[in-house]
């Protein structure tokens, strides 16, 4: 069964709870990403979302795209 499914101990309230951090922690790392490239003169627009959907779709995703953006960035 997949953790979000209804039966498991994270549906319900905690499983909402869960979401929201996961969406937190994604607008936050977007916004960062957002913010650092448009001072250092990239597409913000392109990075900000890009880090945020990734992290949302996944921690592996989204360390992928935030080690990506560290190495492009310099």
């Amino acid at each position: 069964m997949y953790p979000l499914q209804f039966g498991s101990r994270l549906g319900g309230p905690l499983g909402g709870l869960a979401t929201l951090l996961l969406l937190l922690v994604a607008f936050l790392v977007g916004r960062y990403v957002y913010r650092d490239a448009n001072g250092r003169g990239m597409n913000g627009t392109l990075w900000g979302v890009l880090a945020g959907v990734a992290i949302f779709l996944g921690l592996v995703p989204g360390i992928v795209v935030l080690v990506v953006y560290l190495i492009v960035r310099d």
